[in-house]
């Protein structure tokens, strides 16, 4: 409750698909807000897979329907006569982004935003699909709006995208890498939150691993770099005979690190295990020597930012081996290893010296995890939305 003894704080996130299992961090940031208090409505434009995620993992949440005619005309009727101005600012917003996703915004938008009255804030990630109805919602419920921006939406963004950018009244992004990154979109002298996406630490740290087990998860796509790591995995088996390789995961680029794996000879070595439930891939994690992720910049650009598996397995005390990609640095420095992307020898060295260098891979591993206890938690991630939302101090 607030501190007046009101109703609690209430945002509204717009997204463009919900669940979805390869973005846990969106489902975990949402999760952490309601822990901590705060009401969060979350509305999608479309349905996520739910057949894959465990039942009521995902919260409550509202899919955008397109309604009837009727119903669209006393909606916009509605609001023509209640709020008038705000009606529009929408269509002058409509204006300024060429019209741009105006069937969403004149015929599903005012009639299932009407129940939103009275959000605070209204929130998307990714500066793709659900941009632009964020900024819609923001005007018709009177709320600020904000966006967190990730990856590829910044790294390779489309040609609109500063021009909605500009529009929104915060903008968040999951390292300081992508700061000067999203600057150099819409200005150089605009606020950017840094936001983690945060994780679940462990109540007890667990226990190194011996032996010679290796881990990667990820989708099978090029900026993960499975190619490489598997590279890698050739000339780490060539010494280490006992070390094995998994990669949990699945996507279009299977075909690829298969016929991979056939031809340098490690299919007795390395495992594609498939796409698994998040709790899976955690129990897993939990028993793997090292956690790997080659992640590498594609040539449009594209690359991953920070991937949120890597401080999943630094919270449990994993030694990390990554590259220099984006944000990774930041979070690995002095606690994990990290060489050049690309670099498939001294990819293998890393790994080499993370397997067979017990002590430094604990050392390492303790180091990691009380980086993510102090700086990358769940309710770190909590605290800085609550921020950006301009929630702090406001509760007992």
């Amino acid at each position: 409750m607030s501190a007046t003894g009101s109703a609690p704080d209430r945002v509204l996130y717009v997204l463009s698909k919900y669940p979805v299992l390869s973005e846990t961090f969106v489902r975990n940031e949402i999760a952490a807000l309601r822990t901590a208090g705060v009401r969060v409505d979350v509305l999608t434009l479309r349905a996520g897979s739910t057949g894959d995620v465990p039942e009521g993992w995902a919260g409550p949440f509202e899919v955008a329907r397109r309604p009837a005619l009727g119903v669209v005309v006393s909606s916009l009727v509605w609001w023509a006569l209640h709020h008038p101005v705000r009606l529009s600012k929408l269509v002058h917003l409509l204006l300024v982004l060429r019209g741009r996703d105006a069937r969403l915004a004149l015929t599903v938008l005012p009639s299932v935003l009407r129940p939103h009255i009275g959000v605070r804030s209204v929130h998307t990630h990714f500066g793709w699909r659900a941009s632009a109805p964020c900024l819609f919602a923001g005007l018709l419920l009177a709320a600020r709006s904000s966006v967190t921006l990730h990856a590829n939406d910044i790294y390779v963004p489309t040609d609109d995208l500063p021009r909605k950018l500009r529009r929104f009244d915060r903008l968040v992004t999951v390292c300081d890498y992508n700061v000067a990154v999203v600057r150099g979109l819409c200005g150089h002298d605009v606020d950017v939150f840094v936001v983690p996406c945060g994780v679940s630490v462990p109540v007890e740290p667990l226990a190194p691993v011996t032996g010679a087990r290796v881990l990667s998860v990820g989708r099978l796509v090029p900026k993960k770099g499975f190619v490489d790591l598997v590279a890698a995995m050739a000339v780490v088996v060539a010494q280490r005979p006992d070390a094995t390789l998994e990669i949990i995961g699945d996507g279009s680029g299977r075909l690829e690190v298969e016929e991979l794996i056939e031809r340098l000879h490690l299919t007795d070595a390395v495992t594609l295990s498939g796409s698994r439930p998040n709790g899976e891939v955690l129990d897993t994690m939990s028993s793997a020597s090292v956690f790997a992720l080659a992640c590498a910049w594609e040539d449009d650009g594209g690359s991953d930012a920070l991937p949120v598996v890597l401080r999943e397995a630094m919270a449990r005390g994993r030694p990390v081996v990554s590259t220099d990609v984006a944000g990774i640095p930041e979070t690995l420095d002095g606690v994990g290893w990290v060489v050049p992307s690309g670099d498939v020898p001294a990819l293998a060295d890393a790994l080499l010296e993370a397997l067979e260098d017990t002590q430094e891979a604990s050392r390492r591993g303790t180091a990691a995890r009380e980086r993510v206890s102090q700086h990358h938690t769940l309710r770190h991630t909590a605290e800085g939305m609550k921020r950006v939302f301009d929630m702090v101090g406001e509760r007992n």
